[in-house]
């Protein structure tokens, strides 16, 4: 049916629609209503996630001054127990503070890498956030690292911080939690950071079984 002949037949029907639909049909003034109701949860949902979102990324960046602080801090000794250890803890707490610093939420893996004179990377002691060893990281495995940092003879400490970040605000308006537990809603960051030994090319650790 082409234009012309639907607006004739609209005007034949005119008279036979009742008039409170005729003036409902002609009314605009809940229009504006009607686009603030549609908008407004776009926009609030807009709102929210920016927010996250950089929230989120201000944690992440501290995830990573974490690592890199732990790596930094246990390099500048010539052995590390756990004292050495403790002290780094302390200060990731600090840097990680207001946020969650537990071991339910936070997690590391240490590990000092041995580079000999064939420039062979492997693991020489490991522990995580609990003092043991990181089960996949046995004595003597070997360690893929990019070739401008296999410098012979030399030592390198390796530290990745696991956080689990929880979207409180996003969970306080939408309480999913305990019925359907997303990636989305608790994501889990993660950074590693690399530091070499300042003195020596060795660093024992009398904490590390």
């Amino acid at each position: 049916m082409r234009a012309q002949d639907a607006g004739r037949v609209v005007r034949a029907l005119a008279p036979f629609v009742p008039a409170p639909l005729r003036r409902l049909a002609r009314g605009r003034e809940g229009a504006g209503a009607v686009e603030f109701a549609i908008l407004v949860p776009l926009l609030l949902v807009g709102y929210i996630g920016a927010y996250e979102l950089s929230v989120a990324m201000s944690v992440y960046n501290k995830v990573g001054r974490t690592a890199s602080t732990i790596s930094d801090l246990l390099t500048q000794n010539i052995s590390v127990g756990t004292t050495e250890f403790e002290d780094a803890r302390l200060a990731a707490n600090t840097i990680l503070a207001p946020y969650q610093t537990s071991a339910e939420h936070l997690g590391y893996e240490i590990i000092g890498i041995q580079i000999d004179d064939a420039s062979n990377a492997t693991v020489a002691w490991s522990r995580d956030e609990n003092g043991n060893k990181v089960t996949d990281k046995p004595k003597g495995t070997p360690v893929a690292l990019a070739d401008d940092m296999k410098k012979t003879k030399s030592f390198i400490v390796m530290t990745t911080v696991t956080m689990k970040y929880k979207i409180e605000l996003v969970e306080r308006l939408l309480p999913l939690r305990g019925s359907s537990r997303t990636e989305i809603l608790d994501p889990t960051l993660r950074r590693t950071s690399y530091s070499r030994l300042r003195k020596g090319s060795e660093l024992s650790c009398s904490a590390c079984t």
